[in-house]
């Protein structure tokens, strides 16, 4: 049995094991992953990301709706680090460092940097830490 030292009974320890598991799987069987490989993860993904925010937000009491979308500053700072400050970030690293980084690496770079977070740092990790779901429901929403 697996001994935990949190107040939260162990559940993001349990989380964070899954994840690992997940990793690790993915690493030796790739071709599992694909949308169009052997479990068609491409309609469970479509599935999951519909499940994750509808359960989410039906967890969410309107008052709890309401505050959390009236956190403009909250879900600016959110968009502008999302869509401004990392975007800026790659290029300040491209002049830098873009003759001894390779283009490939940098692509990869600037692939991460114009992505939102994904789904599960947005809301499932914000449940976990017990921080404002809504907002981050909303968030995960815009991006």
């Amino acid at each position: 049995m697996l001994k935990t030292s949190n107040k939260q009974g162990g559940a993001a320890d349990w989380f964070l094991i899954a994840m690992v598991g997940a990793v690790l799987l993915a690493s030796f069987m790739p071709d599992w992953g694909r949308s169009d490989g052997p479990l068609h993860l491409g309609q469970a993904t479509d599935i999951g990301v519909f499940l994750l925010f509808f359960l989410h937000g039906m967890g969410l009491s309107t008052d709890s709706l309401k505050s959390g979308a009236s956190k403009w500053k909250l879900h600016l700072l959110v968009q502008a680090c999302t869509y401004v400050v990392f975007p800026l970030w790659w290029a300040v690293l491209a002049l830098v460092g873009g003759r001894w980084i390779s283009h490939d690496l940098l692509m990869g770079f600037f692939f991460l940097a114009v992505l939102p977070s994904t789904v599960s740092s947005s809301v499932a990790l914000t449940a976990l830490a017990r921080g404002h779901v809504a907002a981050a429901v909303l968030n995960a929403t815009l991006s």
